[in-house]
């Protein structure tokens, strides 16, 4: 039940970088350079974090 908890919130933190990569696509074409590389920045932490501490906990632990 535990595994299936961590890729629900996995897949939606993976629908929310989508959301903000696509945003900050929108705004760089808007001429929103800083804005864009902003919201670009924080979509990958969102979704970098988590995994790199699912997969220590998966593979190192």
């Amino acid at each position: 039940m535990a595994a299936m908890i961590e890729v629900l919130a996995l897949v939606f933190l993976l629908a929310v970088s989508f959301y903000l990569g696509t945003y900050a696509h929108w705004a760089w074409r808007q001429n929103y350079r800083r804005g864009a590389v902003g919201i670009l920045l924080v979509a990958l932490i969102a979704l970098a974090l988590p995994v790199t501490v699912w997969a220590y906990h998966q593979y190192i632990r």
